[in-house]
This record gives structure tokens, C-alpha cells and sequence, in this order.
């Protein structure tokens, strides 16, 4: 049976224990704890104990930087718990778990429109060169790592371009999946301080917002990517165009027998000179779909 008489006690002893616990809490430690991020640490992270997950703790202090100060350094009670974490499961547990984190976070930009270099030059705008060049190398192992599950997948001219202009088209590493301390080596700098330099750049592309895509995503990447791509300055243009227009005659004519001598014909020029039908199939009759390209402006 509910006595609402007794709300009033109850109330009265809440208050009370709270009030205790309180004058407990500030009188161990001499005063409230101080904290670089104005006690925003990720919910539920004094809870971890010893078994502190790696990456739950990557994407919570990312999250908090992108929120809290883009551009500030990672508080030092979040890279003391970074460390804990990647002492528990060792430097191959780290660079398997930074790696994936990265991925991740990349996979995301490209289907939300950001390229390559927009990426690179975002994050060294709001943290450092040093940054920046990290985050290259992650761009490069997931491409490396991107083009091996799919061999028959090309991206983009633009896109390897690129790759190519900001030095991410080449895994300098070798082909593992630990690239975070070679980086540190290269870069002079401690294995810790790679850690943080890592959560700190995630933060600034966990903060960037969708755009308008311009360039196929990796997930629209397949057959047309590849035949838009190909390149066919090795090809004669004289001899392509002749193949173009007998194959477009060819299926333009209502004349069976002249079909077939104009493929036929077609047939002939392409194994003579080496050519993928499918490349000289691509543009014949087609038109070039009109493109954009977004312009980089530095402030004055």
C-alpha cells in the first residue's frame, strides 16, 4: 500500500544522503578535480576499469575535441586513459585498432563527398603539418587495402590523381597494417605522442560536415569507373576513330550482312592494334557528362 504521507521523508532523506555524498566527494582529493575538458570526459569511461576498449576511447575523445575545441590539444586525463587502453592490448592491438578507426572514419568522408586532398588539406589547416602527413599515410593504407579486396575495381582519374599529389599512392610502410609506429619513427616522434597526434587529427575529420558529391564514391566504383578511366593515349586516335565508326554504323545499318562485315571489319582493326572493345565501345555515340570540381581558397 502507497502512504503518500510519506513522499515528504523520503524526500527529506534523498536530500540528505545526497548532501552527504557530496561533502565526501569534496573533501577526498581537496577540491573538485580539474580537467582540460571541463569534466566532458566520454560517459562512462571511469567505469572501464582495467579493461579500457582502445576504441571506443579513439572515437569519444575525437568526438569530444570536434565538439569541445577543434582545434585545442587532447586533455591530458583523456591521453592518460589512450594510453592505458593501448598498454592493455599491446602495439599490434593499437595499430590493428587506429587502423580500423581510420578506415572507418574515411569510408564515411568519401560517401559524404569529401576527396582525398580536400581531407589532407582540411585537417592541416585546423591542426598541423604533422597531422596532415599522418593522415596521408592512413589515406594510403586504406587505399592499398581498398584496391587488394577489389582487383578489378579502378577509381577515378581524378581520384588517383589525387592520391598521387599528395603522396598516398605508395604504401612507403611495406604492406601490414601497423603504420602508426613506422610513422612515428619517420616522423621523430615517440609512439605515445603518435597516439595522440592520431586522436587529434580523427577529431578534425570527425568535425567535417557533408558535401555535395562530385567524384563517384569507392562504393559506386566498378566497370563504368574503370572504362571512363582507361587510358587510351597509347591507341592511335586515326585507328580508334575509325573503330568507333564502323561499330556505330554498324548498329545503326538495318542490313544484317553489312552489320556483320562492319563488326567484322572493327573486329579486325581492334586485334591488330590491341584494343579493348570495351574501351572503344565506351565513348562511341556517348556523351561526356558535364562535372564540377571544388576550388581550394586560402584566407587572405
Amino acid at each position: 500500500m502507497l502512504h503518500l504521507g510519506g513522499g515528504t521523508h523520503m524526500g527529506k532523506a534523498n536530500r540528505s544522503r545526497r548532501a552527504a555524498k557530496k561533502r565526501h566527494d569534496s573533501g577526498r582529493g581537496g577540491g573538485p578535480r580539474s580537467s582540460r575538458y571541463d569534466d566532458a570526459s566520454p560517459p562512462g569511461a571511469e567505469s572501464l576499469g582495467g579493461g579500457l576498449d582502445l576504441r571506443y576511447l579513439m572515437v569519444a575523445s575525437a568526438t569530444l575535441l570536434a565538439r569541445s575545441r577543434p582545434r585545442g590539444p587532447l586533455g591530458d586525463d583523456m591521453a592518460e586513459l589512450l594510453h592505458r587502453g593501448a598498454k592493455a592490448v599491446g602495439s599490434s592491438g593499437t595499430a590493428l585498432t587506429v587502423d580500423g578507426v581510420f578506415s572507418d572514419c574515411l569510408e564515411r568522408l568519401w560517401e559524404g563527398g569529401w576527396q582525398p586532398f580536400e581531407v589532407v588539406r582540411a585537417v592541416r589547416r585546423s591542426r598541423s603539418a604533422a597531422h596532415a602527413d599522418l593522415v596521408v599515410t592512413s589515406v594510403a593504407a586504406w587505399h592499398g587495402y581498398e584496391m587488394a579486396d577489389k582487383p578489378g575495381c579502378v577509381p577515378p582519374p581524378d581520384w588517383s590523381r589525387q592520391l598521387s599529389e599528395i603522396g598516398a599512392d605508395d604504401r612507403w610502410w611495406g604492406t601490414g597494417r601497423d603504420w602508426l609506429l613506422p610513422w612515428a619513427l619517420r616522423s621523430g616522434t615517440t609512439w605515445p605522442e603518435a597516439l595522440i597526434t592520431a586522436v587529434e587529427a580523427l577529431g578534425a575529420m570527425v568535425g567535417l560536415p557533408l558535401t555535395e558529391i562530385l567524384i563517384p564514391p569507392p562504393s559506386e566504383w566498378g566497370q563504368q569507373a574503370r572504362l571512363d578511366g582507361a587510358d587510351l593515349s597509347a591507341v592511335d586516335d586515326a585507328v580508334l576513330a575509325k573503330v568507333r565508326a564502323l561499330l556505330a554504323k554498324a548498329e545503326s545499318t538495318t542490313f544484317t550482312h553489312e552489320a556483320d562485315a562492319l563488326t567484322a571489319k572493327a573486329q579486325e582493326l581492334i586485334a591488330r592494334h590491341s584494343i579493348d572493345e570495351a574501351m572503344a565501345r565506351s565513348s562511341a555515340g556517348k556523351r561526356v557528362a558535364p562535372g564540377a570540381r571544388r576550388f581550394a581558397v586560402d584566407d587572405p
